[in-house]
């Protein structure tokens, strides 16, 4: 079986594109995973992760997004 990030668009990009410089927007790498056949499950993993670097870039979103969209989600669930 293979796993869902050997699908992903970012599997071949620069990484460095998901880990813009401090005050970048990461326009690229938002680019890239809209068009990505997987986002759905980077988006899944992203909000399960608990250590998430908050600068990078996960399915199209920041750390900072995703610990928001994490919250959020948690809210409604309780």
């Amino acid at each position: 079986m293979t796993d869902w990030r050997d699908a992903a668009s970012c599997a071949r990009s620069d990484p460095d594109q998901w880990f813009p410089e401090h005050g970048g927007t990461g326009r690229n790498a938002r680019r890239i995973c809209a068009q990505c056949p997987v986002r759905r499950e980077c988006l899944d993993w992203a909000l399960a992760e608990p250590r998430l670097d908050r600068s990078a870039i996960y399915a199209g979103h920041s750390g900072g997004q995703l610990m928001r969209i994490r919250r959020k989600r948690q809210g409604a669930a309780a």
